[in-house]
């Protein structure tokens, strides 16, 4: 019987520490996680897609594709990739996130130590999707395509009728017209 106890007691402990592992390899994807829960939660429960289908096809999608080309272009311009390609003036390439910078020195991922600025050569930055090497516009393009795509799968699971959405009970007016007395 003490062996069974203390079999028990082993297999709790390793399935705590399978849980801390996976919560560790899982906690710097959070943001993204929950982001994407919150779109999906929006676009599959909070928008009457019934409403909106005929909306779009009645000419909203021309908005809907100059939105996603005006964010592609203020969200390029705004956050550019991290990723960087560093060249040095002594041949070195150093490729990796870029961590910090200060006035004379950056910190990229993958440099053991700081690299002196007066020293680069040259400095790429692009996105990295699926291995591919791809520009800030063309990876910020991928991105908004992907939410895009994923709101409107949404709107096809609500129309095929896996989760209903009704519009709010419109407000009865108490007044009534006294014109017949």
């Amino acid at each position: 019987m003490e062996a069974l106890g203390q079999s028990l007691k082993q297999l709790w402990f390793a399935f705590r520490d399978l849980l801390v592992a996976l919560a560790e390899l899982l906690a710097p994807w959070l943001p993204l996680i929950v982001a994407l829960g919150l779109w999906i939660t929006f676009w599959t429960c909070a928008v009457n897609w019934e409403r909106l289908r005929r909306v779009l096809l009645e000419g909203g999608w021309i908005g809907l594709v100059l939105v996603g080309l005006v964010t592609v272009l203020v969200w390029g311009t705004v956050d550019p990739p991290q990723w960087r390609e560093i060249r040095t003036d002594d041949g070195r390439v150093f490729t990796g996130y870029l961590l910090g910078r200060t006035d004379d020195t950056l910190r990229i991922s993958g440099a053991d130590e700081p690299i002196a600025v007066e020293r680069i050569a040259s400095t790429d930055t692009y996105h990295r999707l699926l291995g591919l090497k791809v520009s800030n516009y063309v990876g910020k393009t991928v991105y908004v395509t992907a939410l895009i795509c994923i709101m409107l799968l949404c709107g096809s699971v609500q129309l095929a009728g896996c989760c209903r959405v009704t519009d709010p009970p419109q407000p009865v007016s108490l007044s009534h017209s006294h014109a017949a007395h």
